[in-house]
C-alpha cells in the first residue's frame, strides 16, 4: 500500500487493477479491459485544466503557457504552431488558446464561490495515487481531493448539465458510483477514514454553474456491490482475450419499442452491407 505524487500519465500506465478497469469488466468483456488506453481527448484535457484551476491554481504556470497570438482555423496545422507546442512539450507545459484558459477560470471560480468547496481544496491532499492490495489483486485509486480536516473525498465533473437528474443518469452510465466506492475503499485502507464523497459538478457552457451531489445510501450501496462483483469477476477470468460468444445468440427488442406507434427509422436511412 503506498501513496504517491506522480503525474497523470504515470498513474494510467501503472498496470494495477483501475476502477475504469474494473468498470469495463463488468459492463462488457476481458477484451475490452485489454483494449483500453489511456484518456487523451481533447475534452478530458480540458477537464484535466478545470481540475488544476480548482484544486492547484498555483501550478497552473507550471503546467500550461498561452498561444500569443490569434487563433484561426488551420492554426494548429502550421509549423510556427508545431514548433510553439514543442518547446513547451520539452518544458511539460501543454499550450492553451486564450479562451481555453479564460473559460476554465470562470469556472474555477464559480466552483470557490461555495463555501464547502473552498473549505475542501484549503490544506487537502491532492490527486495522489494510492496503490493498495485487495482481494489478491493489486489495485489503484486517485481522489482528486481528500480533506483531512473535512473527512470528506471530493471529486471534480465537467459535464452538459449539472441538473440533478441529469447527472444521476451520468453516474449511472459512467460508473461513478463505482468510483466511490473504490476510492473510499481505497482511502480508509490508507488510513484516512472518510466520512463522506461530493461530488462537485461544473457545467461546461456559460455560465457555467455549479452543483454539488452526494450519493443516497442505495446508490452508494450499488457501487458497493459492484465493486465487490466486478472484482470476483475479475478473478475468475481465464481468457483475458475473450469477448461476445462466437455461436448465433437470440435477441429482443427493449420493451420500449413493442406496441409503438410510427415506423421508428425509414427506410432510406438504413445502411445494409
Amino acid at each position: 500500500m503506498a501513496l504517491l505524487t506522480e503525474s497523470d500519465a504515470a498513474y494510467h500506465a501503472h498496470p494495477a487493477v483501475s476502477r475504469s478497469a474494473l468498470w469495463t469488466l463488468w459492463n462488457r468483456t476481458p477484451a475490452h479491459v485489454q483494449g483500453m488506453e489511456p484518456p487523451s481527448s481533447r475534452a478530458l484535457e480540458f477537464g484535466s485544466l478545470v481540475h488544476t484551476a480548482i484544486l492547484q491554481p498555483e501550478e497552473i504556470d507550471e503546467r500550461y503557457v498561452l498561444w500569443p497570438y490569434e487563433m484561426k482555423s488551420g492554426t494548429k496545422n502550421t509549423n510556427q504552431w508545431k514548433d510553439f507546442v514543442a518547446q513547451a512539450a520539452a518544458q511539460g507545459k501543454r499550450v492553451l488558446a486564450t479562451d481555453e484558459m479564460e473559460m476554465a477560470l470562470r469556472m474555477r471560480d464559480n466552483a470557490h464561490k461555495h463555501e464547502l468547496v473552498r473549505k475542501l481544496v484549503k490544506d487537502a491532499v491532492v490527486e495522489q495515487s494510492i496503490y493498495f492490495e485487495h482481494e489478491g489483486l493489486e489495485m489503484k485509486a486517485r481522489p482528486d481531493v481528500w480533506s483531512k480536516g473535512l473527512r470528506l473525498l471530493g471529486d471534480i465533473k465537467t459535464a452538459r448539465s449539472a441538473d440533478p437528474i441529469d447527472f444521476g443518469k451520468s453516474v449511472a452510465s459512467y460508473g461513478y458510483h463505482l468510483q466511490e466506492a473504490v476510492y473510499t475503499f481505497a482511502a480508509d485502507k490508507e488510513g484516512f477514514r472518510p466520512q463522506g464523497f461530493v461530488f462537485i459538478v461544473v457545467e461546461k457552457e456559460p455560465p457555467h454553474p455549479v452543483a454539488i451531489y452526494q450519493l443516497d445510501e442505495r446508490s452508494y450501496d450499488e457501487g458497493w456491490r459492484i465493486f465487490q462483483e466486478a472484482v470476483a469477476k475479475w478473478k475468475e477470468v481465464k481468457d483475458w482475450e475473450a469477448s461476445y460468444p462466437l455461436e448465433v445468440q437470440k435477441i429482443s427488442l427493449p420493451s420500449w419499442a413493442f406496441n409503438k406507434g410510427g415506423h421508428g427509422v425509414l427506410a432510406d436511412e438504413i445502411e445494409d452491407f
